[in-house]
């Protein structure tokens, strides 16, 4: 059941905005601390002063210029160019992210080859039902809910015989759980946080809507809001925030950090984006996408936990408070974030890409507006290197993960499985690719020709310096005919008929110039 709305969004062109009042702050210039107790201290000066709203103009404009909604159908591209398909796309999205990833400069990860060789491997690994539920946004209902066609997925998250399997009992559970707890406390994995209802169905369209006019009330300034804003930090713990504290900045969630305000302009509007796509039809029934946090962890029963108690993404918290205020049922909130492992790894090199392949193709990124994920993916995954343990210790530790790996006889059948299902079709396509960029490299090479014919007309040049430049008009078209993809016949031939056109020197013209030559010289003779 929904809450009824107090406070929609509204018009904030005449409202008055408060600047706060810093003056009770202590200064800490005159303080003996090292450089941990200054960041504390200034974390803590920056949330008692409070932050000024609305945040200045050129700050929103920034905001929401760092909107960069989801170009590509994950769950198309799997099942018509399978893994490498997957890994592609993601590669080309962290290079051109706007959030520059330091992937990027990366001594390996910088080359597709790399992300295909490990990408390959760690994709192969997840059973591909679980695939495919992840990127079609079916993952939740089917182990939720689950039909008798989702038997596939429900399996792997299938937890009621576990107790019994390690009693040595002959029952049947999926290998995808059992790796979970085979290799001691250290398990390292990819997994993801999905926002839905007890049955596994995402907010609707509308109730999404709602929420994100929520978010820019939160950070709009307007005191008509500031009660909603204290109810939103209230949520869990009563008392934590008055409208006192919101008329001065002191926002829970915002810590007194303009940053954290542009953070929650920039997911408020990408959701509007993404969500004005949708059919108006079916605005009232629950979204088929998912709104997720992905991360990574050495320990995935220890990570679910921490973000049971708040301690992981704020921006993931706010979203949980406002669900909250608007959505319960018998005074239970009607959706929450569930925990998925999507992805056992083998090597602290799995470990960074891994994080990132799994965020592109899962849509974790806020900017998006599809996930929680601030900072880039890939970089946080220093536990995975085992520096507190002996060298030996920690070999026998990936050894034994990786083991685990390579004897499921799963991986190996879905990986040679997508090769010789999609290997040729993708290779063929990376050709065509390449050809459409030679191809455009000749097209801008001819336009440049074109226009030094051109000049060279205007000021009335030597003929054969003409012809010369209409010969390398032809020769490049002859190139481009060439090219085994190149198909545009259109093309070609419009092309051709303007080189001739201009090979076609008008005959007078060029009478006249020998006329006025041969009079010269006769003169000099005279």
């Amino acid at each position: 059941m929904q809450k009824k709305s107090r406070n929609t969004r509204e018009d904030t062109s005449d409202a008055t905005y408060r600047c706060r009042d810093s003056s009770a702050v202590p200064s800490l210039s005159d303080l003996s601390i090292d450089s941990e107790e200054i960041k504390e201290l200034t974390s803590a000066e920056a949330s008692q002063a409070g932050i000024t709203l609305p945040l200045h103009a050129s700050l929103l404009n920034i905001a929401r210029e760092r909107v960069e909604c989801p170009g590509w159908d994950y769950a198309l591209l799997l099942e018509e160019l399978g893994y490498y398909g997957l890994i592609d796309t993601a590669y080309q999205e962290c290079m051109t992210a706007q959030q520059l990833h330091p992937f990027k400069q990366h001594n390996a990860f910088c080359h597709l080859y790399e992300w295909k060789e490990k990408g390959t491997s760690i994709l192969a690994d997840i059973p591909l039902a679980v695939l495919q539920a992840l990127v079609d946004g079916s993952l939740p209902r089917k182990v939720n809910d689950p039909s008798p066609e989702d038997m596939d997925v429900f399996y792997h998250f299938d937890r009621k015989n576990l107790e019994q399997y390690y009693k040595k009992s002959d029952v049947d559970v999926s290998y995808w759980i059992t790796r979970q707890h085979d290799n001691g406390n250290f398990v390292p994995v990819i997994y993801a946080r999905i926002l839905h209802d007890a049955k596994g169905r995402s907010p609707t369209p509308a109730q999404l809507l709602q929420v994100a006019d929520y978010l820019h009330n939160y950070v709009s300034g307007n005191p008509l809001h500031d009660s909603i804003c204290a109810e939103i930090d209230n949520q869990i713990k009563p008392g934590t925030s008055s409208e006192a504290d919101i008329r001065n900045g002191r926002h829970k969630f915002l810590k007194g950090k303009p940053d954290r305000a542009q953070v929650i302009v920039t997911f408020a509007t990408a959701l509007q984006t993404v969500l004005r796509d949708v059919d108006r039809n079916v605005h009232n029934q629950p979204w088929n996408r998912n709104l997720k946090y992905i991360g990574y962890t050495d320990n995935a029963s220890a990570r679910s936990s921490q973000h049971d108690y708040q301690t992981s993404s704020w921006l993931m918290d706010l979203f949980t408070h406002v669900c909250r205020l608007l959505f319960e049922e018998k005074n239970k909130p009607v959706f929450q974030f569930q925990s998925y492992t999507l992805a056992y790894l083998i090597s602290f090199s799995e470990c960074e890409l891994a994080e990132e392949l799994l965020c592109r193709i899962g849509g974790g990124y806020y900017y998006g507006g599809l996930g929680f994920n601030l900072q880039n993916a890939g970089l946080s995954v220093q536990s995975s290197k085992l520096t507190s343990n002996h060298f030996l210790e920690a070999v026998c530790q990936w050894r034994a993960l990786a083991e685990s790996r390579y004897s499921n006889k799963e991986w190996e059948r879905q990986g040679w499985s997508d090769y010789n299902t999609f290997d040729a079709k993708y290779q063929q396509i990376c050709e065509e690719k390449d050809s459409r960029v030679e191809v455009e490299a000749l097209e801008k090479e001819i336009e440049a020709l074109e226009a030094e014919s051109d000049e060279l007309e205007r000021n009335r040049t030597p003929i054969t310096d003409l012809y010369g430049a209409v010969e390398s008009n032809l020769e490049i078209l002859d190139r481009l005919e060439s090219l085994p993809n190149y198909r545009d016949a259109l093309f070609v031939e419009r092309i051709r008929k303007r080189i001739v056109d201009k090979a076609k020197i008008d005959t007078q013209q060029k009478h006249w110039n020998e006329d006025l030559c041969g009079h010269n010289i006769t003169s000099v003779h005279v």
